[in-house]
């Protein structure tokens, strides 16, 4: 559950996204989603590929959305592992077309590393399809000498699960959903109670992360690359609802000298 919350502050700020792209703002699932057909079952499953459509998956990010893999060091270092994530459940996106995919690697500072809790998840959900993997083995592996990568599959029941699941109390404890995605209203409060504990004069809420990653990204990118992190076709957007008020530029430095 730690480590859910984490993720939830973690990756808008990494990647400017929307919080509803992470959560979904629906209280329960559509009744012909994916999980809901899984738990009915089928009577004679293929084994062959099948198109899924993004209409048929939970809001929210699933273990499909993550390529997770080895990087070869060029330089003969220790193999880096990354993650390659789509976002596909993007405001005003049309069926069929792309979604956003950030490049995501690990950070020695672990509270800011959105490797290890992918690889969190993973051994929490069973998800890999190497059932021989450990924790402690999956740091020394290599890519082979033939490669330049190392894919890590996922279990082919596993993909359409959500990463961020729903926690309930009951009496015994919390309890994980196994197939429930994690809300928007309940991450939204718990933001708000985290902010409140802390003493902050302003309540915290989902946006301050892409607000904050909007602005630096403002100051880094191109005004193009901009709007394609916050998922925005033009500038008024930004500049009405996310530009700082605060001038960071030294304006009488400019004029007086």
């Amino acid at each position: 559950m730690i480590i859910q919350f984490a993720t939830i502050q973690l990756w808008p700020s990494i990647t400017g996204t929307r919080p509803g792209v992470l959560l979904p703002q629906k209280a329960s699932l559509p009744h012909n989603s994916s999980l809901s057909k899984r738990k009915r079952g089928s009577t004679f499953p293929s084994d062959l590929p099948k198109h899924v459509s993004a209409n048929d998956l939970p809001d929210t990010v699933c273990y499909r959305d993550i390529q997770l893999f080895f990087l070869k060091d060029p330089e003969g270092n220790r193999d880096v592992l990354c993650a390659i994530i789509e976002f596909r459940n993007l405001k005003g996106r049309p069926e069929g077309t792309d979604g956003t995919q950030f490049f995501m690697h690990g950070d020695y500072q672990l509270a800011y590393c959105p490797i290890v809790q992918i690889i969190s998840y993973a051994f929490r959900d069973g998800a890999f399809l190497n059932t021989k993997l450990s924790p402690e083995i999956i740091w020394r592996l290599q890519v082979p000498k033939h490669l330049s990568s190392l894919l890590l599959r996922w279990k082919p029941d596993i993909l359409d699960t959500p990463l961020l699941r729903r926690v309930t109390r009951t009496e015994y404890g919390y309890e994980l959903d196994k197939s429930l995605p994690m809300t928007y209203d309940s991450s939204r409060q718990a933001l708000r109670e985290l902010g409140r504990d802390a003493k902050f004069e302003d309540d915290i809420g989902h946006y301050n992360y892409r607000r904050w990653t909007a602005n630096e990204g403002n100051r880094n990118f191109t005004s193009q690359e901009r709007q394609r992190v916050l998922g925005q076709s033009g500038d008024g957007v930004f500049e009405r609802h996310y530009q700082s008020q605060f001038m960071q530029r030294n304006l009488q430095h400019v004029v007086l000298l």
